[in-house]
């Protein structure tokens, strides 16, 4: 789902340095332009591919885990990951991988694996602020699911009118190219 606004850190970068937080939108809009049209659709599934990316992370945090191949994590291998340089920060990232353990076997099996990843990652994606793309349709003004610069420009124009009429002091207009 796409937001129906800025997020609070975006607004605060919006105040205190607006011509350069508009000027990195409009870099991201360049961008993700260059590599698919900026559309409803195409964003979506950029975000849904940040997703899939952060769970194949997880993932492979998981299997790291089976120290002698085998397919399945014990609580022995978490264990030892536990106490080698480094292993403590993942197995602290995955905690709770054995609470995931739905058959309660002492062993995560990959399907038991996946489920956590996927887990993992939804709550991930809930906690991490939104990518610049994801507003990117936030300057769809003439709402045909696509989104051009002159539209991203007039949009970032409008908000700019829209803050500074707020702040008493403001007589800096950005110049937004």
């Amino acid at each position: 789902m796409l937001p129906t606004r800025f997020d609070e850190s975006l607004e605060r970068a919006f105040q205190a340095n607006s011509e350069q937080t508009a000027q990195r939108i409009l870099r991201a809009h360049d961008a993700f332009n260059r590599i698919a049209p900026v559309t409803t659709q195409s964003v979506k599934n950029y975000m849904r591919l940040e997703t899939a990316t952060d769970r194949a992370h997880i993932l492979a945090d998981i299997l790291a885990m089976d120290l002698n191949g085998d397919a399945v994590i014990t609580r022995a291998e978490f264990d030892v990951l536990r106490g080698l340089p480094n292993g403590y920060k993942k197995s602290a990232r995955l905690g709770d991988l054995f609470g995931h353990d739905d058959n309660r076997d002492g062993y995560i099996s990959l399907g038991e694996a996946f489920a956590f990843a996927e887990h993992m990652a939804a709550d991930r994606a809930e906690m991490k602020l939104p990518s610049i793309g994801s507003y990117l349709m936030l300057f769809d003004l003439n709402a045909d699911e696509t989104v051009s610069r002159a539209e991203a420009v007039k949009a970032l124009r409008e908000y700019f009118t829209d803050i500074q009429s707020a702040e008493p002091s403001s007589e800096r207009k950005p110049s937004l190219r």
